[in-house]
């Protein structure tokens, strides 16, 4: 699995030095220095490093056979990485998982109107009370594989709070004893 994040995090910052020109800093101390802005500019703001380098293995890792992208909080509103999301569905092993409110418009709606079997969108209603279906935090409870020791430290939990709750019980007595 790869992992690609191609947007600039809010920790990352101009610095006018070095070979790369950014510096990762927490607490972010100067919010104007934010990179990539959420503007139309921002197309050209991605075409310097480290951004180039990150579209470059981005597309190289999707055009390969066998590939399934996976977006979540992406509204398909960026030119540049659709038109390289498109490249990849030209490739027929291609698959495209979005995880996005199923009534979206727009450039999901464009997807949605391909009905090709290669593109999922996956959303709506999630569990009962929470958040819907394809919320990070519903993806992340709910969705994502456990790990092994994760399922085996929940056993563990449920018999320690079994345990504990008939203890409770007893301890008390029925005044039968």
């Amino acid at each position: 699995m790869y992992l690609c994040k191609l947007h600039g995090s809010i920790s990352w910052t101009e610095d006018d030095h070095g070979l790369f020109p950014i510096r990762e800093t927490w607490p972010q101390d100067a919010p104007s220095k934010i990179m990539i802005f959420p503007t139309p500019a921002k197309q050209n703001s991605s075409l310097g490093s480290p951004y180039s380098d990150l579209f470059r293995e981005f597309q190289s890792r999707i055009v390969r056979e066998q590939s399934v992208l996976i977006t979540m909080g992406y509204a398909y509103g960026d030119e540049h990485l659709n038109n390289i999301i498109y490249q990849a569905l030209t490739i027929p092993t291609f698959r495209l998982i979005v995880f996005a409110d199923p009534e979206s418009e727009g450039d999901i709606d464009k997807l949605r109107a391909l009905s090709d079997p290669r593109i999922w969108i996956i959303g709506g209603s999630g569990p009962p009370g929470g958040a819907p279906a394809h919320f990070f935090s519903t993806i992340v409870e709910h969705l994502l594989p456990r790990r092994p020791y994760d399922r085996i430290d929940d056993a563990v939990k449920l018999v320690m709070q079994t345990m504990a709750a008939g203890s409770a019980a007893t301890v008390g007595g029925s005044g039968d004893d």
